[in-house]
């Protein structure tokens, strides 16, 4: 718009020239993308991580079966049995029942409360191959319930939250840079758009033309979540 004035357009503040706000505007649209781009990445290991958890229920039950029936000590039976309750969000104490099925929820949104199931269910899981891991006489004949298979899923969970946790904390800076030069700063895009129509209207005159071109662009700070 600003450029549609021609040499009219002439501001003695230099933040109000063309060329700045060319620059502004890039600047922002830069911001922009990276909260794009930072945000693909992000939900893509949420739903990479979620789709790995979503399996870890049925598996642990496969597995507290198949140690059941392998001969194993009777303490690490019940060992690995209480672990899988856990898993499974269960528990003999009523209380205690009531917390490990909050706390086990397993969502694809980022909280605060997903985020400590996932790590609860990552330790859980750790715990009762460690449990397992003590029995010389646990050898299933399927290879996705063998120690070795477990032990690389295992190591999938710890990376899958590691890696959720890295791409959030990129998200929320990437949001939090485009708020600051959209919203938050002194002199940020919205505050300078708003000194533009000052100009302009001191320029041409309230009722004028050009001021009625630029005036329809309502210029308003809202409430910005920064994650």
């Amino acid at each position: 718009v600003c450029t549609g004035y021609g040499k009219t357009y002439n501001p003695a503040n230099s933040e109000l020239k063309v060329n700045f706000l060319t620059n502004k505007y890039n600047d922002v649209k830069a911001t922009m993308e990276n909260v794009t781009t930072t945000k693909a990445i992000f939900d893509r290991a949420t739903g990479e991580r979620y789709e790995t958890f979503a399996g870890i229920r049925p598996l642990c039950t496969r597995i507290t079966n198949s140690f059941k029936i392998s001969g194993a000590d009777k303490t690490l039976i019940r060992r690995v049995n209480s672990l899988n309750n856990k898993i499974q969000g269960k528990s003999s104490s009523k209380t205690e029942n009531k917390e490990s099925a909050l706390s086990l929820t397993i969502k694809k949104k980022h909280n605060s409360t997903s985020e400590q199931s996932f790590r609860k269910l990552a330790d859980h899981f750790s715990n009762c191959l460690e449990v397992i891991r003590q029995s010389e006489i646990y050898n299933p004949n399927e290879e996705d319930l063998k120690l070795v298979s477990l032990r690389e899923l295992s190591d999938k969970l710890y990376h899958q939250n590691a890696e959720v946790k890295r791409t959030y904390n990129n998200y929320k800076t990437a949001m939090i840079e485009r708020n600051k030069i959209m919203y938050n700063d002194e002199r940020s895009m919205a505050q300078i758009a708003k000194e533009v129509k000052l100009y302009v209207k001191s320029l041409y005159g309230g009722h004028s033309a050009e001021y009625k071109q630029i005036g329809i662009c309502n210029i308003s700070i809202p409430k910005v979540n920064t994650l």
